[in-house]
């Protein structure tokens, strides 16, 4: 298979419409086994970055061509290691200079796939942004995160015991999606937070105390509120 860069580099000053990124596509390998393409991607900048957006071009073997994006965020990390100091957390964060595998499904054998980097946010705040709609998507979901940790925080700080706590959690999660609101709408985001991971965090650790679980939210809040709140730096034209 031939090796396809897009580094989008020099797009903004090229005027394509393609925001200045510092995301290199190194190679691409596709597994027929599982119908997986594997893109691996160098983080060019001298900024740790937490999201990034990739458009994909597939060509299948009878010919025809999907184009398709995904976004893939990494900001959950920093508040991974901030809660556990886990070194191997560390080694998973996407720093200057290091490489990130990022797998696409195929719905058929692929020949020919291609690459580019549309969004890119970074640890510090800002943000490359050539693709609004995935943009606005990822900001709902972390201000989403950030609203469901501060209400997990309040939710379990005032139940008498963890079965009251998971039952507050479903009406709290059942009430926020239940708006019928898009996925550009922080709510439906928070909504799965208080389910699927601090639901799921009471049931899955018996040992852990709702204490205990309250200042992890507290301080998860204050961690992930800064990345809640992005900058773009570099927008399409």
């Amino acid at each position: 298979m031939r090796i396809l860069l897009s580094a989008l580099l020099l797009a903004m000053a090229t005027g394509t419409g393609e925001p200045q990124v510092s995301i290199q596509i190194e190679h691409w390998k596709y597994d027929p086994q599982v119908r997986t393409i594997k893109f691996t991607l160098a983080n060019t900048s001298l900024k740790e970055i937490t999201a990034l957006s990739l458009k994909v071009r597939a060509t299948y073997n009878d010919g025809s061509v999907n184009v398709s994006t995904t976004t893939t965020d990494f900001y959950q990390l920093i508040v991974g290691i901030d809660r556990t100091n886990d070194p191997q957390l560390r080694l998973m964060a996407f720093m200057p200079g290091t490489t990130h595998e990022m797998l696409i499904g195929a719905a058929q054998d692929v020949v020919e796939a291609s690459a580019t980097a549309t969004n890119v946010v970074y640890a510090d705040g800002t943000a490359d942004v050539g693709d609004e709609r995935e943009f606005g998507t990822l900001v709902a979901h972390r201000k989403g995160d950030v609203l469901a940790m501060q209400k997990a925080a309040q939710i379990l700080s005032g139940a008498k015991s963890r079965a009251a706590a998971v039952a507050e959690l479903d009406r709290a999660a059942e009430t926020l999606r239940g708006k019928n609101l898009g996925p550009d709408n922080p709510e439906p985001w928070a909504a799965y937070y208080l389910e699927f991971v601090i639901k799921a965090r009471i049931e899955r650790e018996p040992e852990t105390s709702l204490a205990t679980m309250v200042k992890d939210e507290e301080r998860a809040a204050v961690v992930a509120a800064p990345h809640a709140q992005l900058r773009k730096t570099r927008v399409a034209q």
